[in-house]
């Protein structure tokens, strides 16, 4: 029987994996939403820089300059390599992917700005854990989403009243509403899912910190995700249902064409909280770090049985991910830059010794693919 769970991650490599997988066992994780909060804060800065530029090119006594225009787009294309590629031997686990994520955005003001996205991943080469074939592109969910970009801001001053050097603090905030495009909120039965996140940054001379913190909420109309067996061209191929197990977690429900898996069900919301830190080394040049935790609740509660893992626990199905980033980025002129970073992905951390961590689990757990290389090329007009 082919079984077929496609699960988009818009943070390719390994999470494609986890999001298809985790459908029918501990509920759903996320698919490409660490990308999604480094890809706003990007996008916050850059359009910080643009409106900066503006205000500037037309001050008195200056040689007139036609300002930026309110329209912007940007292409990010992204390359990944499974760290399992690297391994030798029988351990060796190749894994290699690319996506293209299109931005449109409109500055309403010079701080607020609206914007529309969606990711395409095409999944070259899949490790041994993910379950559809090599070739395969897959969507993430479309999102449009309104950005302000210092809901608050401190810098200090001279006397004189200008700009001194010293720390300087911004307070910035976003809202996105996401549609189910991608096949694993379709499988789920998503209407709709919405985030808003806050993001307090400091940064002094070439040092910044940032902290975001956000609350997604998901809306469907089954807790339980459904395959539609009328889409397949052999209906025999589909799942038709089972039986009650012992202790009620592995029934399944046919109506109609749909089939509903209930395992742990799906997503119900999640909170999330990322940090940062960067380094801006010469103009242009920049050195990143990242850590993001999503503690991810499911709608199902369970109590604990005779059948259940000696580490189980009663209540809601709960879950969480941890995402981390190390990379590099350079600014070729201003609407072309470059990067490379280290990134590691994984489910339930904080139990491997530290070894869910980029710098230990690119080298300890390899074979895994939670970890990967990546390569970036942004352009934006």
């Amino acid at each position: 029987m082919t079984f077929r769970i496609p699960g988009f991650a818009g943070r390719i490599g390994r999470a494609a994996a986890i999001g298809a997988l985790a459908l029918l066992a501990t509920p759903p994780a996320l698919a490409g939403e660490a990308a999604d909060v480094k890809g706003e804060q990007v996008a916050q800065a850059d359009s910080n820089s643009a409106t900066s530029s503006t205000s500037a090119v037309n001050q008195p006594g200056a040689i007139p300059v036609a300002a930026p225009s309110a329209l912007r787009a940007m292409l990010r294309v992204d390359a990944s390599v499974g760290a399992g590629s690297f391994v030798s031997g029988v351990q060796n686990n190749t894994a290699l992917s690319t996506a293209w994520t299109p931005t449109l955005s409109y500055g309403l003001t010079e701080r607020v700005t609206l914007s529309g996205t969606i990711a395409a991943a095409m999944y070259h080469i899949n490790d041994t854990t993910v379950p559809f074939e090599n070739g395969r592109v897959l969507l993430s969910d479309a999102s449009l989403g309104v950005a302000h970009s210092k809901i608050w801001g401190w810098s200090p001053e001279t006397e004189a009243g200008a700009p001194a050097s010293g720390v300087n603090l911004n307070l910035s905030g976003a809202f996105r509403l996401y549609l189910p495009t991608s096949e694993a909120s379709l499988m789920q039965d998503r209407l709709f899912s919405m985030r808003p996140t806050l993001t307090f940054g400091a940064s002094w001379g070439p040092l910044s910190a940032g902290w975001t913190a956000g609350f997604m909420k998901y809306f469907m109309t089954s807790s339980n995700p459904s395959i539609d067996c009328e889409e397949w061209a052999a209906s025999g191929e589909c799942l038709s249902g089972r039986g009650t197990a012992p202790g009620g977690r592995f029934e399944s429900e046919r109506r109609g064409g749909e089939v509903y898996l209930p395992s742990a069900g799906v997503n119900s919301f999640y909170v999330m909280n990322s940090f940062s830190l960067g380094w801006q080394i010469v103009d242009g040049l920049s050195l990143g770090a990242s850590a993001t935790v999503f503690n991810i609740f499911g709608v199902r509660a369970f109590e604990v049985d005779d059948m259940s893992s000696p580490n189980a626990r009663s209540g809601r199905a709960q879950t969480d991910r941890l995402v981390t980033d190390l990379g590099i980025t350079y600014r070729i002129v201003r609407q072309l830059s470059v990067g490379a970073s280290l990134s590691t992905d994984t489910v339930q951390p904080f139990g491997a010794n530290g070894e869910d961590f980029v710098w230990q689990g690119f080298f300890g757990r390899a074979s895994d693919n939670i970890s990967s290389v990546n390569f970036s090329i942004i352009g934006s007009l």
